[in-house]
């Protein structure tokens, strides 16, 4: 099947769902079922990605098994949160929630003078002068 009739199809599919895009998925997932070449002409884009996926996965499970990752995985107690939380509200060295700890520390940028000068205005209730 090329890939016009591909596209033929599934336009045919979205106008007989009146562009509902969940009936349209529905119906192409059945037509993929029952018609061979059209599910191959669907995937074969992403068959590559598909198999280097799944290349992937089974080395890494395998990789997993040898070394028995999973078994030995260090579950973090409540006191060493508690300690970790304590130093970050200390601010002694501690992570900086929503952002990664290696990162380089946060600081407040000084204002501008014009913005110092706006605020000042504002304060006072003094209109700028006229350019």
């Amino acid at each position: 099947m090329a890939k016009k009739t591909l596209d033929q199809q599934i336009d045919a599919i979205l106008a007989a769902a009146k562009g509902n895009v969940i009936k349209s998925r529905i119906a192409i997932l059945r037509l993929a079922q029952q018609d061979p070449d059209f599910l191959w002409t669907l995937v074969k884009p992403y068959l590559p990605s598909i198999a280097m996926h799944q290349i992937q996965r089974r080395a890494n499970k395998d990789k997993i098994q040898k070394t028995g990752a999973n078994k030995n995985k260090k579950v973090e107690t409540a006191e060493a949160f508690s300690k970790e939380l304590l130093g970050a509200i200390t601010g002694t060295k501690g992570a900086k929630f929503g952002q990664e700890s290696a990162s380089a520390p946060i600081g407040k940028r000084a204002a501008s003078a014009k913005h110092v000068a706006t605020m000042n205005m504002i304060a006072r209730k003094v209109t700028p002068p006229k350019k």
